[in-house]
Parts: C-alpha cells; structure tokens; sequence
C-alpha cells in the first residue's frame, strides 16, 4: 500500500509495532513510538 499512498507508511510501521502485522512491500517496517524494553506486539491479544 506505500507505493500507493506513500503516507500510509508511518501508519503501517505503527500497525507492525502495535499488532505484529506484516506489511507485503513495505520496504522498511521499524519500531517508531516505544522503546526497546517494550513488549514487541503490546495490543496483540492470544499470543502468549
């Protein structure tokens, strides 16, 4: 979806931090909003 709408990256890299989603394309998902101490996926529910 970024090469379509190239402001949807920040929103998918948020997505990939918050959800663990994976974005087909994405040419570079990163953490942005929390630190590295944080839970990886900290709004994903079941994954325990």
């Amino acid at each position: 979806c970024t090469k379509l709408f190239p402001g949807a990256s920040m929103m998918e890299c948020e997505q990939y931090e918050m959800f663990g989603i994976k974005f087909k394309g994405h040419p570079l998902l990163q953490r942005l909003l929390f630190a590295d101490t944080t839970p990886e996926t900290p709004l994903r529910r079941g994954k325990e």
